[in-house]
């Protein structure tokens, strides 16, 4: 049976699908995050150029038979795909250490990228590749692939490390991990790259044409996905501004010890959590630790006597949780910054606070909102 057509078509709507997502991506953005689509959607820009780049792949769409174009769409699927994912997963989960390893990443990313530009400016040219060039390549490419694919291995286990990290509150900001999202795409990104390799092992065009039906799919939930940044409900982000002037005008948000609901002590005399309670008080509040967008829960721990679960369990015990503690102070010392700085405005108030950004602010004030509602 010829399965030509199967296989035309199944690149085809691989490509329509990564097309359609690059022009939504490009052209809409959903009220009411258009002012602050950078903070919202981090990886816009950068996931528009990668799903624009599979227009490489037309040459096997008009011709799957022909070898050039067959090598071009197996060596794509282990360069580019996993290159893509490793700088969004930075991109969108770790903007400090993309900032920080940008110029890195980039020289990494351009190699594989030209090693298939390459390939698909010899495949449309006239001519044909020798059987020994058209091996070199794939040699190539399976060396930088299998690079590439190990370290997306890595990033995918420091995703899941930064999940569980985020789960027992290590984070100030929830802009710094946006958990949710990452929860969703955890095992993904692997099990996309995967699909590739086994095509390369396998050298089958049909199983090529099933994979990209599904990965067709794949590629519609994702856009649905991100469409939405998933961190707050439209009808909640037009009020927070609202909340947050309510919370910056009230006075003692932090709550005092003796107010909180005490827990299991038993693994700590009181005398250790006094002297965990002075340390916090020194690195937070003394010397204005919590001014910093970036603090963590290990970063506190790291400056004291104890490990990260005991001095968790004290700001839990004694400060309503690690998050709640410092995004009460920065929304308390915002107050006082606008009370001194009156012709402030609302960007320059939230990242002299130790905000992120002003949507850091405000889904900190949602947040801290939603936790005293389910405690009346």
């Amino acid at each position: 049976m010829d399965y030509t057509l199967l296989y035309s078509l199944g690149c085809f709507s691989y490509i329509l699908s990564s097309i359609f997502f690059a022009v939504i991506r490009w052209g809409h953005v959903c009220h009411p995050y258009q002012k602050y689509s950078c903070s919202f959607f981090p990886a816009r820009i950068m996931s528009l150029y990668f799903f624009l780049f599979s227009i490489l792949m037309l040459p096997y769409v008009f011709n799957p038979l022909n070898a050039e174009a067959w090598v071009l769409v197996k060596n794509y699927g282990i360069l580019v795909i996993p290159t893509a994912w490793i700088l969004l997963l930075y991109r969108y989960f770790d903007i400090s250490a993309y900032k920080h390893k940008q110029h890195w990443l980039r020289l990494m990313a351009s190699i594989p990228m030209l090693i298939v530009l390459l390939q698909f400016v010899l495949t449309v040219i006239p001519g044909e590749i020798s059987g020994q060039q058209s091996l070199q390549i794939t040699s190539i490419s399976i060396v930088f692939g299998a690079l590439l694919f190990a370290y997306l291995i890595y990033l995918t286990f420091w995703l899941n490390r930064m999940v569980n990290e985020k789960n027992q509150d290590n984070y100030s900001n929830e802009e710094e991990f946006p958990v949710h999202l990452a929860s969703h795409l955890i095992w993904q990104p692997l099990a996309y790259t995967s699909a590739y390799w086994i095509i390369i092992f396998t050298d089958s065009r049909l199983m090529r044409a099933g994979f990209d039906f599904l990965l067709t799919g794949w590629n519609l939930w994702l856009l649905l996905a991100v469409l939405h940044p998933g961190h707050i409900s439209k009808d909640a982000m037009q009020k927070l501004d609202g909340m947050i002037a309510m919370y910056i005008q009230r006075k003692n948000l932090v709550p005092l010890s003796d107010s909180l609901i005490e827990e299991e002590k038993d693994s700590l005399s009181r005398e250790c959590i006094n002297r965990i309670k002075a340390d916090i008080l020194e690195i937070i509040e003394q010397k204005k630790g919590f001014l910093n967008p970036h603090l963590t829960l290990a970063a506190v721990a790291s400056q004291t006597d104890y490990g990260r679960t005991y001095v968790s369990k004290v700001f839990k015990q004694e400060f309503g949780g690690f998050y709640n503690y410092i995004n009460r102070l920065r929304l308390d010392y915002a107050a006082r910054y606008a009370q001194e700085h009156p012709e402030a405005n609302q960007d320059e108030i939230a990242c002299h606070s130790g905000f992120s950004s002003r949507v850091s602010q405000w889904r900190a004030a949602d947040r801290l909102a939603k936790n005293e509602e389910s405690n009346i």
